[in-house]
């Protein structure tokens, strides 16, 4: 019997995650939960984490979710990651200098706001990566839920995905962007440790969010083929993988 998880540990709601076609197990198939979940890992605070029952039920409705004890909420990923440096202290990017921090921000909304999308398209759009979507994703519902939620939320993530723009363009071009964006992470990376030769900091856990997601996801896809072309950014995130997640994921 695992021992009871102490009622004063903040909260990590989060999505579903687990193993992969190479047998690594990753914690959340939600980029955004993967990263947070990494961050408070590589930070050393203490939490648990939730999977929802339904819908979220927070003013974004959407997830990741820090809930403190008292009930306060931090919402999203970048909340969370600030939330660490400011109530907490624990500052990821602390080493880094302005320049650093420059490239930081530029490189995290490559990832967060255009590559995130070449995901999307393998697990929702593609024929071929939504049926282990639908598998994977929705194993914890009642069949008949499990039947009925897949295509509503499909439908949905089509529509937000058309207004995006990257599931419209020719596939050479798709591709074209997207190597471009995994080129940008690989050259920042180089043969270093870490993103940044100071450590490990908040980029690593944007870069490992997205990668291990992909590395050890459900669906195939152009992005899992073009990262097959760059093992250096599948390394670091084995690397950071093996050091932060390595310890039993807790869990109530």
């Amino acid at each position: 019997m695992s021992p009871p998880v102490p009622a004063d540990l903040p909260r990590l709601h989060t999505f579903l995650g687990g193993k992969g076609p190479g047998g690594e197990r990753v914690a959340s198939y939600s980029p955004f939960c993967l990263k947070a979940e990494a961050a408070l890992r590589m930070g050393e605070i203490p939490f648990s984490t939730k999977l929802p029952s339904g819908p979220p039920r927070n003013r974004t409705g959407k997830l990741p979710c820090l809930e403190l004890p008292g009930g306060a909420l931090i919402e999203g990923s970048d909340a969370i990651v600030r939330w660490m440096a400011e109530a907490r202290g624990v500052d990821l990017d602390a080493a880094l200098g302005p320049d650093e921090r420059r490239l930081s921000f530029a490189a995290r909304r490559v990832v967060e706001e255009h590559l995130y999308w070449g995901v999307i398209e393998d697990r929702w759009l593609s024929d071929t990566g939504f049926p282990h979507t639908r598998r994977d994703y929705f194993r914890g519902l009642p069949a008949p839920l499990r039947a009925i939620v897949p295509p509503i939320l499909r439908s949905r993530v089509r529509r937000d995905a058309h207004g995006q723009g990257l599931s419209r363009m020719h596939p050479d071009q798709r591709r074209q962007r997207l190597s471009e964006d995994l080129d940008l992470l690989d050259g920042v990376l180089g043969d270093k440790e870490w993103m940044f030769a100071t450590g490990p900091s908040a980029l690593d856990a944007v870069v490992y969010g997205i990668v291990m997601n992909v590395v050890a996801g459900p669906a195939p896809g152009l992005v899992a083929e073009l990262l097959g072309a760059r093992p250096r950014l599948g390394a670091h995130s084995r690397r950071l993988h093996a050091r932060w997640f390595t310890p039993p994921l807790t869990s109530a």
